[in-house]
């Protein structure tokens, strides 16, 4: 299962994002931050350890760099602008 982090501040890695949220929940598989963006995607190796996670960001919070992170599960896939294909106008 896969939540998503926004929220995250300027330069923010996924490695940082990985080792921050393995910092307070357990079943951290992976992390990405997109380029240029404030918002990433954390990947749990169970459904129980990524609802633990957002119930403990919800009830707790969770900061960092004294941003406040907004955490919640990820919708679906990124739309394809986002993904680096298709877009442009005519």
């Amino acid at each position: 299962l896969t939540l998503f982090v926004g929220d995250l501040p300027p330069n923010f890695s996924g490695p940082a994002l990985k080792q921050l949220m393995s910092g307070f929940c357990f079943g951290v598989v992976s992390a990405r931050v997109l380029p240029n963006c404030f918002y990433g995607f954390v990947t749990f190796s169970s459904a129980d350890h990524a609802t633990w996670a957002l119930q403990i960001a919800k009830e707790e919070g969770l900061e960092t760099a004294g941003r406040r992170l907004t955490i919640s599960r990820a919708q679906g896939s990124l739309p394809s602008w986002k993904r680096g294909g298709g877009g442009g106008g005519g």
